[in-house]
């Protein structure tokens, strides 16, 4: 019985350090360490009405940072997202001031624009096998001269839309407690992150989403549409950035149509520093059936048994890999010689 309770702590602790949150742990404590140095340099730092105009601007970077999360770990990058959340801010204005619709109808146009657009970016990757660098370098240029010719190259101001102001700059929570006025765009922001997370560790797009990013190859021979299952993440991740569009034009009371240049360099720094890489997945992974002795040669076959095997995952590089041969496990392809 003491054996059982001793033994409790210790694989807890070991799932906790094998699960790699030493490392989550080391980034939160170099927030802190970062909030106490700025709060020693300057007295005010720490105020309240700070601190909340921080997370405010940081709500958009944030909410961003979450969609290209998905496309990365699909094993892919988005280079329009910043154009893209610009252009969903366009055509909200398109639909609440030109068109002069309810308010609800102008968030739901943001949120499928953006699903669209991103639809449309996983169709070239998936269907036409573009390279996602290119493909969405691509659509960032599209969007973004669509966004000039829309908006006549000026401002579409929501002065005459009550209430679009509130969705990143009101507070439902300081209503509710009135010592906690925390914004709207920051609590949309937690909400995505948790929405997200859910989706990735509890659904079935989650799981497809990192066996892409795995081996998109074994997952296309397992009998899935991999290409049916990448547009559809790339529209989420779209959906997304619409929300971000939503944010950033509550916050400035306008749509502005050249405004997201540069918010694709932000989120892949919000990555690196957070300990998201693009090639922090392998490439390639095949499971291997290790023999117990494989030094002996010149053996009759014997079927083996899990008690006479070891599994391993081997990873290997983006290059493909050989074909299965008889006589040991799959290598990859010994690169030419240049005479």
């Amino acid at each position: 019985m003491s054996s059982t309770t001793a033994s409790t702590p210790k694989s807890a602790l070991s799932r906790l350090v094998a699960a790699g949150t030493h490392q989550r742990v080391l980034a939160f404590a170099s927030l802190i360490v970062l909030l106490i140095g700025f709060s020693i340099a300057s007295p005010n730092f720490m105020q309240t009405s700070n601190m909340i105009a921080i997370l405010q601007a940081t709500s958009v970077n944030g909410v961003l940072a979450i969609a290209v999360t998905l496309v990365i770990i699909t094993g892919g990058i988005d280079l329009s997202v910043g154009t893209m959340m610009t252009f969903c801010a366009v055509i909200t204005g398109v639909v609440l001031t030109y068109a002069g619709m309810p308010l609800l109808l102008g968030v739901v146009a943001a949120v499928a624009t953006g699903a669209v657009c991103g639809s449309l970016s996983g169709s070239f990757v998936a269907k036409m096998k573009i390279p996602p660098f290119i493909a969405t370098l691509g659509m960032m240029l599209i969007l973004k001269g669509l966004s000039l010719v829309i908006s006549g190259t000026r401002p579409i101001y929501f002065n005459d839309t009550p209430g679009f102001s509130e969705i990143s700059r009101g507070s439902l929570i300081g209503e509710i407690f009135p010592i906690v006025p925390i914004p709207n765009g920051v609590l949309i922001l937690f909400i995505v992150a948790g929405a997200t997370a859910y989706v990735l560790n509890r659904t079935v797009l989650g799981r497809y989403c990192f066996a892409l990013g795995s081996n998109e190859e074994s997952v296309r021979l397992s009998g899935v549409n991999t290409d049916r299952w990448k547009i559809a993440i790339y529209a989420l991740a779209g959906a997304i950035v619409g929300i971000a569009g939503l944010l950033i034009a509550s916050r400035l009371n306008s749509a502005q149509p050249a405004l997201g240049l540069g918010y694709e360099r932000c989120h892949r720094r919000d990555h690196h520093s957070g300990g998201l890489c693009r090639y922090d997945a392998p490439q390639k992974v095949e499971l291997v059936e290790i023999p117990k002795n494989p030094g002996q040669k010149n053996q009759p076959e014997q079927p083996t048994t899990k008690e006479e095997t070891t599994c391993c995952h081997v990873a290997y590089s983006s290059a493909p890999l050989a074909p299965l041969s008889p006589s040991g496990p799959p290598r990859r392809p010994m690169p030419r010689m240049a005479k």
